[in-house]
């Protein structure tokens, strides 16, 4: 049986330990937070919704905030941010969780269990960068053969650049200009003629 921890309070007391659960304090959106005990000491996540306004596009943006505190010794670490969203969050805290509990004799701190979280967080957040660096490369190599084909005014031609330079329909659907996919949607990503699909099936 765990030992009676005398230093959490009448709020902390009354929760399951190692369940999130909500908190609505009043004066801000509802927390979503979890209790987790160690050999000596019990720690408090606290997961918090914000939203900013993007600066180039002005639109807001919703992201969480993460912030760890020992509840023994009234310890609090500082803000880990710009988490994705409530279930990444979620995710990182249980990830540290597990791989602390790896090993019962460490006596962990809030830094710790800080470290292992913005490692991941860093992680992820660098490749989502390096996904919508690459999505961007994508749209200009897609856009500069989509303008080409647009320009050649022979289907068969521009069928078959496309082809050699590996940009599908759907890739220029996704990736290319408005403008540009729809001038192709009359040529070359036109539908066959019922007679000529006809005489394909002949053949």
């Amino acid at each position: 049986m765990e030992e009676k921890r005398d230093y959490l309070s009448a709020f902390h007391s009354e929760k399951e330990v190692g369940k999130w659960f909500e908190y609505k304090p009043g004066y801000s959106e509802p927390m979503q937070m979890l209790l987790h005990n160690t050999i000596d000491n019990t720690f408090e996540f606290v997961i918090d919704t914000r939203n900013k306004k993007d600066f180039y596009t002005e639109s807001t943006i919703d992201y969480c905030t993460l912030r760890i505190k020992e509840l023994r010794h009234g310890l609090c670490s500082q803000l880990i941010e710009p988490i994705k969203d409530i279930k990444t969050a979620k995710q990182f805290v249980d990830n540290a969780i597990k791989d602390k509990d790896l090993n019962q004799e460490e006596h962990v701190n809030y830094d710790e269990f800080s470290k292992h979280i913005q490692l991941q967080n860093e992680q992820q957040l660098k490749e989502e960068q390096l996904l919508k660096t690459e999505n961007i490369k994508k749209a200009g190599y897609v856009q500069g053969v989509c303008e080409c084909v647009a320009i050649v005014d022979n289907t068969k031609l521009g069928k078959k650049l496309l082809s050699e330079m590996k940009v599908t329909q759907d890739m220029a659907k996704q990736y290319a200009d408005p403008k540009t996919y729809e001038s192709l949607e009359k040529t070359v990503f036109a539908p066959k003629p019922v007679q000529e699909q006809k005489q394909s099936r002949k053949r």
